[in-house]
C-alpha cells in the first residue's frame, strides 16, 4: 500500500499545515514549500478531506480558543513568543509545546498570533475528527 493511502500520513499532512496555508496570513518565503503536499496544494487536500476551517467552527469553539490564547498570554501584548509559549508553558512536554509554536507560527516570524493560534487549534481538531 502506498503511503498516500494511510490514514497517519494524512492526519501527519494535515496537522502540519500552518496558518498559512489557510490563507489566514500572507505567505512567507520560509514557508512557501509548505504550501503543498506533494504537488497539490495544501488548500486543495483540506477540501478533499473535508475540512472547513474558520467555517465550520462554532462560536463557543473559537471563544474557547480565544480565551486559551489570553490565558497564556501572559503580558498581554497580543501574541506568544517562544520564551512565553515553550519555555515558560506549564503543560505537556516543553518538546510538544516547541512543534506545536512551529506548527501555529505560520508566517516563521517567531511569534504565534491570536489568529495562528486559533486557526492552529481548529486544524488540529478538524485532522482528529477527519482520520
Amino acid at each position: 500500500m502506498q503511503i498516500f493511502g494511510k490514514p497517519w500520513f494524512w492526519l501527519s499532512c494535515v496537522v502540519a499545515i500552518s496558518a498559512q496555508a489557510a490563507y489566514a496570513q500572507p505567505p512567507s518565503p520560509a514557508r512557501s514549500a509548505s504550501s503543498k503536499v506533494g504537488h497539490v496544494p495544501v488548500a486543495n487536500v483540506l477540501q478533499r478531506l473535508g475540512a472547513k476551517l474558520e467555517r465550520g467552527s462554532e462560536a463557543k469553539e473559537l471563544d474557547g480558543y480565544s480565551s486559551h490564547f489570553d490565558r497564556m498570554d501572559t503580558n498581554r501584548d497580543g501574541k506568544h513568543t517562544r520564551t512565553e509559549y515553550v519555555d515558560n508553558g506549564g503543560y505537556m512536554t516543553s518538546q510538544a509545546r516547541a512543534g506545536i509554536f512551529r506548527a501555529a507560527d505560520g508566517n516563521a516570524d517567531g511569534v504565534v498570533t491570536k489568529a495562528e493560534y486559533v486557526l492552529n487549534r481548529i486544524i488540529t481538531d478538524e485532522a482528529k475528527a477527519i482520520v
